[in-house]
């Protein structure tokens, strides 16, 4: 099924396919972990703000180079240094909640995505599919996939 949001086509699976996939992914997460040693993005499943329906999504991270699943959309977001750090050791549990802060900067359809930074993103052998990033956009880039429409709002931050 196709859908639009702010002029751009992209896929949208139904819901029933999107728990699909989050099981498929889900499963595959216990063998990466185990066999990876970048940081494995979660497949997760949010709420369109436009339609009310599900999408997927993942969030790929500045300076912390990952596994990305394929998603209908995908956020960009840099963290606090000791945040980052923590990810890839036992320390997180003692961050301090000051510590713990997301800022999006861009969240763009998958289409737009490989429009745009898809040159960063090497496919994998990974079934389902995941794609290995290990450099964050630029600022021209993220300027240019910008926050979709509907996505603006807490959390989120203009570039």
């Amino acid at each position: 099924m196709k859908k639009v949001i702010s002029g751009k086509m992209f896929n949208t699976e139904n819901a029933e396919e999107i728990v699909r996939w989050k099981k498929l992914y889900d499963l595959q997460m216990g063998y990466l972990l185990k066999n990876e040693s970048f940081f494995i993005a979660t497949y997760m499943v949010a709420t369109d703000p436009m339609t009310g329906g599900q999408i997927s999504a993942c969030t790929w991270g500045r300076n912390c180079p990952s596994l990305l699943p394929r998603t209908d959309i995908v956020g960009f977001a840099t963290v606090s240094d000791a945040l980052a750090n923590a990810i890839s050791s036992t320390d997180f549990e003692r961050l301090a909640p000051s510590d713990r802060y997301v800022i999006v900067l861009a969240v763009a359809s998958w289409r737009r995505v490989m429009d745009v930074v898809g040159y960063r993103m090497e496919s994998t052998d990974y079934d389902p599919p995941r794609y290995r990033v290990t450099t964050f956009p630029n600022s021209e880039e993220i300027k240019e996939m910008g926050i979709l429409s509907g996505f603006k709002g807490v959390g989120f931050s203009d570039v």
